[in-house]
């Protein structure tokens, strides 16, 4: 049910024809100041009924309609002179729009449900009366107009029957009678909200809610520029902990009238307000280690000393004063930091001005850093790595191919807020997969590593401290809010292994999950590096291939095969027959230093088929040796660096209980691209081929650097 007009006569009449009492206006100059007034207005009704028949069936009505003023209306009359207390502004000007919505739901005695909908919207094409008239005696103002407006309604009846529509043309309107007290202060600024539940002529379950918002129409039209010092550049940074600043900007705005000129007003206050700001733990991804949550940005008291600083550093506002500038501190504690800020004006005349960008007006919530709307990442840096179309939770890397997984598993806000090595941080590289590395053997280790980067061509990280990852070598483990991450990433832990027994080095865990390297007490780390953990040395250096090789086993890379018989001793024995024998014997034990009960008799000739007797001083009987055998970790590509090289003897391809003496390999520093075997593997190789070719191979195409991947 709509209300019913009031008797719009009486209401114009109260309003033309002040009631004029004696009193001294001269305090109240700045509302005769005023010619001209713009007003806005929002009236909203609202209306539920519920209704329920003796016979059980029921029905609900719910009913809104709405009515705002368009535009802003100027009061061209005015009324005032010296010796009256009222004075008054009238218009014949107002216009206005609105619609009205509507849905009933009943149950008949049937049981049958029926639903009606209605809806219709409009403008109302006749201009209507507005009155306001300020009482200076009294301390109130009042306001008085007709909002209504007409359209047409569209209604849609669903029955069991089917679906019936009609239409009609209707309106109307309400009047509004508002008197409040004036405000206090310097403002001359109207405006308020009263909610009626039984408003005047309106039926059961009604309310009525009216907005509305004067300002004076002949004020000066100013503006507030809002200038970040570096704005383009400018990326935030964090200290050495979450405690201590990494970097400021500082934030100018200036009060100025449209037309470029020097206000004739100032602002009483200006605030500044941070909004939706970050609050990721720590200072970056990996660091500290056990990181607290706190604000990003924040206006510090110190270095505002002029602001009173409130909200836990989110808001700071000039003290009482006139200003036509002003500029505020912003201290970043987050290399990824990022929020939002507002700034207000406060003018002695009751305007409130929003500040906009200096060089975007529409910009009035403006990005910190500068970025865009959908974006959490600092413009300047995007730019910079030519990534501006990339999403922030990106992880889209090709380079270097490797096993053909995209990405290292760092997205691209991960990459841009950055990490810690070694107490200095950076930002890493969007376009390349990276790798990361906790080193703590060091040393020749180093050697080892830059083997990998050249073999692999992958970014490597590896002067990480132990307290730039977390226990288990996470280096993304600060994390939370809004930002996007793909999962834990894991830097391979490279280490020396605790148990002095233990003489070989072992590859421990793969990418998908923690991973590290455990160094044996077999391996010389001096400047020739060689092996020792088979009792021979290699001509190359051995110690740096084989960091590079168990490294390259975490990130999920094989052998080349797996049918060595591995580590065996040889002793000189006697045969069935009574004649000298050679016997091997397999090693057991997780360190292969135990000696099984029963051997083999072998034959053992040299390369071109020379067959050694067990006396020969040539075999040093008893001793360790490794075999190797077809297709297996020897295999393959000779220069490869997960092609085993300790085997001083190998398996005839023919005879199953005869060795070769195989004397001295090369070690491989890149990795290979097929399974065919080179050089001792070579299957034209005279006087045979040691290994042949590798039962897997392609090691190039094996590494895999994304943990988020598996």
């Amino acid at each position: 049910m709509r209300l019913a007009l009031l008797a719009l006569s009486c209401f114009l009449a109260f309003l033309v024809f002040p009631h004029r009492i004696s009193g001294d206006p001269g305090s109240n100059n700045k509302w005769a100041a005023v010619k001209r007034w713009n007003l806005w207005t929002k009236v909203t009704y609202e209306h539920l009924w519920i209704n329920k028949s003796e016979c059980g069936g029921h029905s609900r009505d719910e009913d809104h309609e709405e009515t705002i003023t368009t535009g802003p209306l100027e009061f061209l009359e005015h009324i005032s002179d010296d010796s009256i207390d009222v004075i008054s502004w009238t218009s014949n000007l107002g216009r206005a729009s609105g619609s009205e919505s509507q849905h009933d739901e009943s149950v008949d005695c049937d049981g049958r449900t029926i639903t009606s909908t209605l809806n219709g919207s409009g403008s109302n094409p006749e201009p209507f009366f507005i009155g306001l008239h300020i009482d200076l005696k009294k301390g109130t103002y009042s306001l008085g107009a007709h909002n209504g407006a007409n359209y047409t309604l569209h209604r849609r009846v669903v029955t069991p029957e089917g679906t019936q529509s009609s239409s009609w043309d209707s309106g109307g309107g309400y009047d509004i009678e508002i008197e409040e007290p004036l405000p206090g202060g310097s403002t001359t600024v109207l405006s308020g909200m009263r909610v009626l539940d039984k408003p005047p002529h309106a039926g059961h379950g009604q309310k009525l809610t009216v907005n509305w918002r004067l300002t004076p129409g002949d004020r000066e039209d100013v503006e507030l520029l809002v200038d970040p010092d570096q704005y383009d550049k400018w990326l935030p940074e964090g200290g050495k902990d979450e405690k201590q600043i990494g970097n400021q900007l500082a934030i100018f705005v200036k009060l100025r009238a449209k037309d470029g000129k020097e206000p004739q007003q100032k602002a009483k206050r200006i605030v500044f307000e941070l909004t939706d700001t970050s609050q990721i733990p720590g200072v970056c991804d990996n660091y500290p280690r056990d990181a607290k949550t706190d604000h990003d940005f924040q206006f510090g008291e110190e270095t505002n000393p002029e602001l009173k600083v409130t909200g836990k550093g989110q808001q700071a506002e000039t003290k009482p004063g006139e200003y036509t500038e002003a500029y505020a501190i912003l201290d970043s504690y987050d290399f990824g930091g990022y929020s939002t800020l507002k700034v207000t004006a406060y003018l002695t005349d009751g305007q409130e001005v929003t500040g906009h960008l200096k060089s975007d007006k529409s910009q009035t919530e403006i990005r910190i850093p500068k970025r865009t709307p959908d974006s959490k990442i600092g413009e300047a840096w995007k730019k910079r790595e030519n990534v501006e179309s990339l999403s922030d939770g990106d992880d889209g890397e090709e380079t270097p191919k490797l096993d053909g997984h995209n990405g290292d598993g760092l997205t691209l806000y991960e990459e841009y807020r950055g990490f810690m090595e070694d107490g200095e941080h950076f930002r890493a590289k969007p376009k390349r997969k990276e790798l990361f590395i906790v080193d703590k053997v060091g040393g020749r280790s180093k050697d080892g590593i830059a083997l990998l980067r050249t073999a692999t061509d992958l970014l490597i990280y590896d002067k990480l401290l132990q307290t730039e990852a977390d226990e288990n070598g996470v280096v993304n483990a600060n994390h939370g809010g809004k930002i996007p991450r793909r999962g834990s990433n894991w830097a391979v832990r490279l280490e020396n292994n605790p148990d002095p027994k233990i003489r070989y080095a072992e590859g421990v865990g793969k990418t998908g999950g923690p991973k590290k390297v455990l160094m044996g007490s077999g391996f010389d780390p001096g400047p020739g590096g060689w092996n020792t953990a088979w009792g021979k040395r290699i001509i190359t250096d051995d110690y740096a291939a084989t960091v590079a090789h168990e490294i390259l086993h975490c990130l999920r890379v094989s052998h080349h095969g797996n049918t060595d018989p591995g580590r065996k001793w040889w002793i000189k024995d006697m045969g069935d027959r009574g004649q000298l024998v050679v016997r091997e014997y397999d090693m057991l034990g997780d360190n292969q230093d135990e000696v099984a009960k029963a051997g083999h008799v072998i034959r053992v000739l040299t390369e071109n088929g020379r067959e050694l007797r067990p006396d020969s001083p040539e075999l040093s009987l008893p001793t360790y040796h490794y075999v190797g055998a077809a297709n297996g970790q020897h295999s393959g590509h000779e220069d490869c660096l997960m092609r085993y090289k300790c085997a001083d003897v190998y398996v005839s391809p023919s005879d199953g209980d005869m060795r070769y003496l195989a004397g001295d390999e090369m070690t491989g520093i890149g990795l290979c691209k097929d399974a065919h075997g080179t050089g001792v593997n070579d299957p034209g190789r005279k006087p045979r081929s040691r290994y042949g070719d590798a039962s897997a191979g392609n090691c190039f195409e094996q590494p895999c650097v994304n943990d988020s991947a598996h």
